[in-house]
Parts: structure tokens; C-alpha cells; sequence
């Protein structure tokens, strides 16, 4: 990528030794990793969340993920010491569609699915930054 910063994605997340493989990445220059803590959200991932962000110091940013809200992102930061954290805060809005065909879906069971729109909630935005920086 040259001299692009690169994020390595949550593929991390899957490897067998992840001290090994941060120590990898450092080497091919990586800017950044994105994890989880190899776990499904940052909060179970806590513990080897920190010692990546020890192991890691200066050479490369461990950018946590995986369920972040405005209810644990404070307290992943104070257990962590991450630096960066990266969230989605959605939200479901009816979709501006008026006819809705009540025999079928477009795959799954879930037939209202067709007729709705995840957006990003500036609110809730606000509300996950909020409680990062408490």
C-alpha cells in the first residue's frame, strides 16, 4: 500500500497466537488492527484487549470493536487503554415504501424486513462518544 496507513481487519481476530501475529504486522508496517479481543464483543475480549494495547506501545494502534455502546464503552476504555474504538450505533426506520406485498419476502422469514432502513443514529452517536470520553 505504500506509504498508506493500513488497518488490518477483525481476520486477526481468528488467528491461533495473537501476540505472534500483532508482532507480524508491526513488522509489514500495519497502522493499525482492528479486534475485538478474540471474543464476540470488546467487553468479553477485555482482558487480551489491554495486553495487546501493552504488547503494542507506540509501533501500531489496537483499534477495539465488537458491541460497543453508550452502556460499556467506558468501562472497555478504562480497562483496556485503548486509544481508538470503533462502534456502529444503528438504528431501524420504516422505509418510505407504501404498497407492502404481504405474501412475500425478498429471503428469510422476517416479511416486515423488506420495509425497513438501518441508518446511523446521530443521537446515539453522540450519547457512545460521550460515555468514551467519561
Amino acid at each position: 500500500a505504500g506509504p498508506l496507513n493500513v488497518t488490518c481487519h477483525r481476520a486477526f481476530d481468528m488467528t491461533r497466537d495473537p501476540a505472534e501475529a500483532l508482532e507480524a504486522l508491526i513488522r509489514c508496517k500495519v497502522g493499525r488492527v482492528l479486534t475485538s479481543g478474540q471474543r464476540d464483543t470488546a467487553v468479553e475480549g477485555a482482558e487480551l484487549l489491554a495486553q495487546l494495547v501493552r504488547q503494542a506501545g507506540q509501533r501500531i494502534i489496537i483499534l477495539g470493536c465488537g458491541g460497543l455502546s453508550p452502556d460499556n464503552i467506558g468501562e472497555v476504555r478504562r480497562r483496556t487503554g485503548l486509544s481508538e474504538m470503533h462502534f456502529a450505533a444503528l438504528a431501524d426506520v420504516p422505509s418510505a415504501m407504501r404498497y407492502r406485498n404481504p405474501h412475500v419476502g425478498m429471503g428469510g422469514t422476517d416479511l416486515d424486513r423488506e420495509y425497513r432502513t438501518t441508518v446511523t443514529d446521530e443521537a446515539l452517536v453522540a450519547a457512545t462518544i460521550a460515555a468514551a470520553k467519561a
